[in-house]
């Protein structure tokens, strides 16, 4: 008769770093945008983060709402260096393209209560 392979156990601690660090827990993608948005001038610098705000992370896109349409178009020259600050960021990554708009509707589905907090947020841009 052969012996079950053990299975390996995990300190509750190993559990919830996971939770809060593995792009593909739901937990996670949370816990990191918040992280994203409250360290966003420090990844950026003051001058894009003057007029920009991290929205949500979709599968590798980060999407970001931009105060001008002006400004949007001298960003895509500065996607890659973006990119590559919020990925040493997270430490891995997870960023792969940044869609920039100065458009609410452009931006994925949203609750109602998300899209009133992001009114918010951009109206103390203004």
């Amino acid at each position: 008769m052969s012996a079950k392979p053990k299975k390996k156990l995990f300190s509750g601690e190993d559990v919830l770093r996971s939770l809060f660090t593995d792009p593909s827990q739901p937990l996670s993608r949370g816990f990191q945008m918040m992280k994203l948005t409250r360290d966003w001038e420090q990844i950026v610098g003051e001058d894009i983060a003057a007029y920009t705000y991290p929205i949500c992370i979709r599968g590798n896109c980060l999407f970001a709402w931009v105060k001008h349409a002006t400004a949007q178009s001298h960003l895509i020259f500065f996607t890659p260096q973006v990119v590559q600050k919020t990925n040493a960021f997270f430490g891995k990554k997870w960023i792969e393209k940044i869609f920039w708009t100065s458009n609410i509707s452009k931006l994925p589905v949203m609750s109602d209560k998300q899209k009133l907090e992001l009114k918010h947020i951009i109206s103390s841009f203004e």
